[in-house]
């Protein structure tokens, strides 16, 4: 009865430790878990430091999520140029073009410099012609140009005298050039709820060639919320030129581009787009300082030949800054008098 009594002793005992030994882990788990909390509200208190102690400017929460590839990607390629047929101060001709870079154009465009009149093109379209400059791109269906592969387009020319020569100075890649005139940016609020606005931004080309690509650089008092047929690619905000600690913006200077769908405006043609926004200074919704520039190609000018029509030939007017040309040989006594002069 004893010896019972002493193994039951045993067992409670050891029940009892099992029992001490589970709480107690379960104690440090419990204080483990709530050690925890604190260095979460530390990063957080951290990060939430006064904001007059902070000097940078507000984030923006506009970021830049489109990007052109053909922008970022430099190609190279050749030419060759083929004249098909000639007749009466006319040529019909071929301008072949070939891929040699490891990457596929995706919507090839080409720029030269070509002396005739180009009245005729297949294959291809005229997007820019001022004086001797061309801008010639793709018709759709022949966008593409893989790597090691060509595409070729035809036109028919004139001219007044000789033949002309090869198109020269050409360039495939994509820059972007700054418009200056020949369209018309205007803006019209078309409702004013409360402190929010509704715009409407319109691009008019009053011009003879396409705007490509186009992208609208401005400055406005307002914080556009939503925006339809075009994109907010980047807005930083505005301050008062007294305002050197950033606190109170009045404004916020945006870069807008088209939507994709809309990236080029044909001779002669508008296009605009919406949006919402929210004033930030004012009563109205004020644009200014805007600019329109476009994606495009123009020709190279390294290695650009001179030809008579470049030089300014004796009984010409002349300024100061430019040589005169003679057919008048020089001797001895002429170089001597010009290291005297």
């Amino acid at each position: 009865m004893a010896e019972r009594e002493g193994t039951m002793k045993r067992k409670n005992m050891v029940f009892l430790i099992i029992v001490l030994a589970a709480c107690i882990f379960m104690t440090n788990m419990s204080e483990g878990s709530s050690v925890s909390a604190p260095s979460r509200d530390i990063i957080s208190d951290a990060a939430s430091e006064p904001a007059d102690e902070l000097k940078d400017e507000p984030e923006d929460e506009w970021e830049d999520e489109w990007v052109d590839e053909e922008e970022s990607v430099d190609f190279s390629f050749e030419h060759t140029f083929k004249i098909q047929s000639k007749w009466d101060h006319h040529c019909n001709a071929e301008l072949s073009l070939k891929n040699t870079s490891d990457h596929d154009m995706k919507d090839w465009e080409v720029a030269f410099v070509y002396k005739g009149e180009i009245e005729d093109i297949w294959n291809a379209r005229i997007m820019f012609h001022d004086k001797n400059v061309y801008v010639i791109k793709n018709v759709g269906w022949n966008k593409e140009i893989k790597m090691g592969e060509s595409v070729s387009f035809g036109f028919t020319a004139s001219y007044a005298d000789k033949m002309p020569k090869e198109p020269r100075n050409l360039d495939i890649q994509k820059l972007e050039y700054e418009v200056t005139d020949g369209f018309r940016i205007h803006y019209r609020q078309l409702a004013k709820y409360d402190n929010k606005v509704e715009g409407q931004i319109e691009i008019v080309n009053k011009s003879d060639n396409y705007i490509e690509g186009w992208n609208i650089i401005m400055d406005a008092n307002i914080d556009i919320t939503d925006i339809w047929d075009a994109k907010v690619s980047d807005a930083g905000y505005n301050y008062d030129d007294n305002d050197e600690e950033y606190t109170t913006p009045i404004g916020r200077h945006y870069f807008i581009e088209n939507a994709g769908y809309n990236r080029d405006i044909e001779p002669g043609q508008t296009i605009s787009f919406k949006f919402v926004a929210e004033l930030i200074s004012g009563e109205d919704a004020v644009i200014e300082n805007e600019s329109l520039y476009q994606l495009t190609v123009w020709p190279d000018n390294e290695d650009e030949e001179v030809d008579e029509d470049d030089c300014i030939w004796e009984g010409d007017e002349v300024t100061d800054d430019l040589p005169v040309v003679t057919d008048e040989e020089l001797d001895d006594d002429d170089y001597d008098q010009m290291e005297e002069d």
